[in-house]
């Protein structure tokens, strides 16, 4: 009687551990999924692309960028990067981003909203049009010519949001953006196109007006 009693604490100790330690599992777990389960967004710029517009250099013009749903008080950069979605092989931010482009991160604020102001000293994001700081790839303008300087040529690329510029986070959220016509650069012209369209008009009506006078003409020389 003696010997059960003595294994009894030893018994309750072992369930405690056991007790704890899922305890801690099921804590991490749900610690991790709500990391994973964050929803970052743009809310601002805003567009399937975003294009960017060009001053009358050809230079990008700065803008406002607005991220949503990130972990309060977290650290929040923004790069530009090709136009590879991060699901492609061998994805890389630091070979598919130009780090270049990075500028001082900015703190979350405590609704998970990180700004960055157009024209800001420190904070101000400006993009590139034409070869990156890096010299990694191009990021063309409409009407731009290729630069043919060996590397890949985009005419869309993308913004890149996160809380990490060296590595592919659950945070990272992208853009897909555009920029405007090169200044001075010629127009596609849409002109000749409709002069066709108007060409094979006037042929169809003088097909049909050529048929029709056929057919009166031979219905006169019948009713003679």
């Amino acid at each position: 009687m003696t010997s059960r009693i003595r294994h009894v604490p030893a018994l309750g100790s072992s369930i405690a551990r056991i007790a704890l330690c899922l305890l801690i599992v099921a804590s991490a777990a749900i610690a991790t999924a709500a990391t994973a389960g964050a929803v970052t967004a743009f809310g601002q710029p805003k567009g399937n692309p975003y294009v960017v517009k060009l001053d009358a250099q050809g230079k990008p013009v700065p803008f406002t960028i607005v991220g949503t749903g990130f972990k309060p008080g977290t650290y929040v950069f923004v790069e530009q990067c090709d136009a590879h979605p991060p699901s492609a092989p061998n994805w890389l931010p630091t070979r598919d981003c130009d780090i270049g482009t990075a500028i001082a991160p900015v703190f979350a604020d405590a609704s998970g909203t990180a700004r960055f102001p157009a024209g800001d000293v420190n904070h101000g994001f400006v993009p590139f049009v034409g070869l990156g700081p890096e010299g990694l790839f191009n990021c063309l303008a409409s009407g731009a010519k290729n630069p043919k300087n060996g590397l890949p040529v985009y005419q869309t690329c993308q913004l890149r949001l996160s809380s990490n510029n060296n590595f592919a986070t659950n945070d990272q959220v992208f853009m897909p953006i555009a920029f405007g016509h090169v200044p001075g650069a010629a127009t596609t012209s849409h002109s000749s196109g409709s002069s066709h369209t108007w060409v094979w008009i006037v042929v169809a009506v003088a097909l049909v007006l050529a048929v029709g006078g056929g057919a009166f003409a031979f219905r006169s020389i019948r009713a003679r």
